[in-house]
């Protein structure tokens, strides 16, 4: 059992939504063996639930980090992370994938009830359909990465790509709970009229898709190269991971394995109850944690120096290109 010091990175002031990871990781420690403890004297780990506001800076700014380094270890979920501290990463690329420091993460997300479902990830199983319309879909926006695009060129009878452009963004912003309940509806009815669930990368390596796939009991079709499955998942049992330069030929391979979505939906559903359930997501991060952990090279303060040198490039680059967005986007919001 490892006392963990559980917290976030965002201000007093952060939103339900910014709060969504740390409230699902909390909520997922009340079942969990692990004590959750409040001095970082005291924590064997210390744990980000998030990025904060500015991914580049925030984890390495933050008190706790800069004082107890060697026990810190980050949730991340954002579409292009810099891995500085050690932990988790849902997006983190093949060139950055370490056992001993970075590691490929997952999404965690506080779910709210049904009447008020602002936060957009499906837990909920779908019944497999007895005479599916299509073989596969996706609906999401196409503008996110060339695959996404790739995929809304093709044609075929028993495929549909639904591109909704910014729709979701805007609806969560706006807090409009009609346009996200059509949006919901439209995305359900979709999947429970499907075999298999395409899912392409986004901006970042990985989808939250893939994992709302696996819960609503779809096998989920893979496109995304620069992903790196983590090797603890029998991946193999319940998806199928296409090349992106294979894409063509998506129509040719599901029809090979056709006669088992079903199957493979199954147990997709049955592996992401074991091992990506709310409930279990806690115990999950903290066992990555410290399976990093036991490499010892997160204990090292070379190795810390070493990155914040490596690394400090790329996040000047994207510091400077957030900054200059939000800038554009305050002064164009002010005319």
């Amino acid at each position: 059992m490892a006392k963990v010091l559980l917290t976030t990175l965002y201000p007093e002031d952060a939103n339900s939504w910014e709060l969504s990871a740390f409230t699902a990781f909390l909520k997922s420690a009340k079942t969990s063996a692990h004590q959750l403890v409040n001095d970082p004297e005291e924590a064997d780990l210390i744990f980000f639930a998030d990025e904060g506001r500015r991914p580049q800076i925030d984890p390495f700014t933050n008190s706790l980090y800069r004082r107890y380094w060697h026990k810190c270890f980050i949730f991340s979920q954002t579409d292009c992370p810099v891995p500085l501290v050690p932990g988790l990463y849902a997006s983190i690329r093949k060139k950055d994938y370490d056992l001993g420091w970075s590691r490929t993460g997952f999404y965690a997300r506080d779910t709210p009830s049904r009447s008020d479902q602002i936060m957009y990830f499906r837990y909920d199983r779908i019944p497999f359909p007895k005479n599916p319309k299509y073989l596969c879909s996706f609906a999401g926006a196409c503008q996110n990465s060339q695959i996404r695009g790739k995929l809304k060129e093709l044609r075929h009878p028993r495929c549909l790509v639904l591109d909704v452009g910014e729709d979701t963004i805007r609806a969560n912003t706006l807090g409009d709970l009609e346009w996200i309940k059509r949006l919901q509806n439209q995305y359900v009815t979709l999947i429970g009229n499907s075999k298999f669930s395409l899912c392409p990368r986004g901006g970042g390596t990985n989808s939250y898709r893939l994992y709302e796939s696996m819960a609503m009991g779809r096998a989920p079709v893979i496109l995304s190269d620069d992903w790196v499955a983590p090797p603890d998942v029998p991946w193999e049992e319940f998806s199928i991971r296409i090349s992106e330069r294979d894409y063509k030929s998506i129509f040719r391979i599901l029809e090979q394995h056709e006669d088992r979505a079903e199957e493979l939906g199954k147990r997709a559903r049955q592996m992401w109850e074991k091992d990506l359930h709310p409930d279990t997501v806690f115990d999950r991060a903290v066992a990555s944690f410290l399976d990093i952990r036991s490499f010892g090279r997160v204990v090292k303060r070379s190795e810390h120096q070493r990155r914040m040198i490596s690394l400090f490039p790329m996040i000047a680059r994207r510091y400077l290109s957030t900054t200059k967005a939000r800038v554009t986007a305050r002064l164009k919001g002010a005319r």
